[in-house]
């Protein structure tokens, strides 16, 4: 099918007449448009090859449309075709101020000098190419999310995140202008995409984005150069400050935004174990500086003042402020539970000795050992702070005498209830000698 496409692609540019350029453009949208209903054999490619396709079939099309729409008499021509395909040109000689070309599903916005092209006396074009067939050929494509950039670096595959699952939400578009530098704009172009509603969910997230690729073809989904502006209400805006082919992304974050709120609860359960530490080992310590035993109304205003505005109140700060300046460090295995282990060590005993060592080959035995040893520290405060305190013990032995007192008590007068219940009364038996025959 592919084959057949670009040899009629080559027989159009052989046949090429001037006179005749629009129906040979109309020609070779049919022919997309033949090819992306009905793909045949491109079907059973694998997912990689199918996106090598896409890259040299928009390749090929735009270039040729540049070459094509040149010969176009000034005007705004639109082409739609029976599986959704449609063109839309812009052919002028000087303009000024901004070109707007609009479709059913796509609308897309720029300034007219844009498309100029230095030292070119001729005619400029704008081209807008709006093709939901391609989608077939791009499933299961990966996203590439990278930072805002200037310029979009074409071929670049770094930060692939496979946690998220892109799901094509629009058709797809291609941008041209008879200026071939749309590599860095010096004015966004602004896409309009129109596409299903969206159900708000907080895994859920719109992304606009670019097809970038490879010098063998192979293609991606990129962010570089591309701002999602505003969605909802079944439409998308994006900003891009270079010209490809785009798309609007659907992505499904997997459960990882969950991992962060488990490592920000984490974090504070850490410190506030670090920090109560920390303050009952300064009360007690005052306690018997002093040599004074606080009384209970004193311990209370202490807990009100210091304690609790230190143990809770600092905590809320400090995580609130780590996850606001580094959010992306939140539920991943990063230098901070390192560090968090070593700034707690000095407090919480020895057994956060085994957090610095989980490196190396041992690693794993140590990570074992380090949450089994501090998973028993309430334990180990259990045993310290109750069954070991001499206050404790003294109403734990008040606690079991009272029930035992309790008890006894209980034996006793039901022992005396079962031997009163069981003497025979005196009546009974002054009845019983009476009726004795003599």
């Amino acid at each position: 099918s592919l084959s057949r496409f670009f040899d009629k692609v080559q027989d159009l540019h052989r046949d090429f007449n001037p006179i005749t350029a629009k129906d040979t453009i109309q020609g070779l949208m049919q022919g997309v448009d033949e090819l992306l209903e009905t793909p045949g054999d491109l079907e059973t490619l694998p997912a990689s090859q199918k996106h090598c396709v896409a890259t040299h079939l928009l390749a090929e099309v735009e270039n040729a449309l540049i070459t094509l729409s040149r010969a176009l008499p000034e005007e705004t021509s639109t082409f739609s075709y029976s599986a959704g395909t449609q063109l839309s040109l812009k052919v002028q000689k000087q303009g000024d101020g901004n070109v707007t070309l609009s479709q059913n599903q796509a609308k897309m916005q720029l300034n007219w000098n844009l498309a100029q092209e230095s030292g070119h006396t001729g005619p400029s074009v704008v081209g807008f190419i709006s093709t939901p067939g391609m989608g077939k050929l791009m499933a299961e494509a990966p996203l590439v999310l990278q930072p805002e950039q200037p310029v979009a670096p074409h071929g670049t595959h770094k930060n692939l995140l496979p946690r998220v699952s892109p799901v094509l939400l629009s058709d797809v578009i291609s941008a041209f202008l008879s200026n071939k530098d749309t590599q860095n704009l010096n004015s966004p172009v602004i896409f309009t995409f129109f596409h299903r509603l969206v159900t708000p969910e907080p895994r859920l997230k719109v992304l606009c984005v670019f097809w970038d690729h490879d010098q063998n073809g192979h293609g991606h989904w990129a962010t570089a150069g591309c701002r999602t502006v505003g969605t909802g209400n079944g439409s998308t805006t994006c900003h891009c400050t270079h010209l490809s082919s785009f798309a609007v992304l659907l992505v499904l974050y997997d459960v990882q935004v969950l991992c962060a709120v488990v490592a920000g609860a984490l974090h504070y359960l850490y410190l506030a174990s670090f920090t109560w530490m920390l303050l009952e080992g300064l009360f007690l310590f005052l306690t018997v500086w002093n040599l004074t035993v606080l009384s209970s109304s004193s311990r209370n205003r202490i807990m009100r003042k210091v304690m609790f505005p230190v143990g809770y109140g600092v905590l809320t700060v400090i995580v609130a402020v780590s996850a606001a300046s580094r959010p992306h460090l939140c539920g991943t295995p990063t230098r901070l539970l390192t560090f968090k282990a070593t700034a707690q060590l000095f407090i919480l005993g020895c057994s956060w000795c085994l957090g610095t060592l989980q490196v190396g080959p041992v690693a794993r035995i140590m990570a074992y050992l380090f949450t089994i040893v501090n998973s028993l520290q309430g334990v180990f405060i259990f045993l310290v702070y109750c069954l070991l305190s001499q206050q404790v013990q003294e109403q734990y032995r008040k606690w079991f005498t009272r029930i035992r007192r309790a008890e006894s008590e209980s034996y006793t007068l039901s022992s005396r209830a079962v031997t009163d219940s069981s003497k025979p009364s005196t009546h009974s038996i002054h009845k019983a000698q009476v009726k004795l025959p003599i």
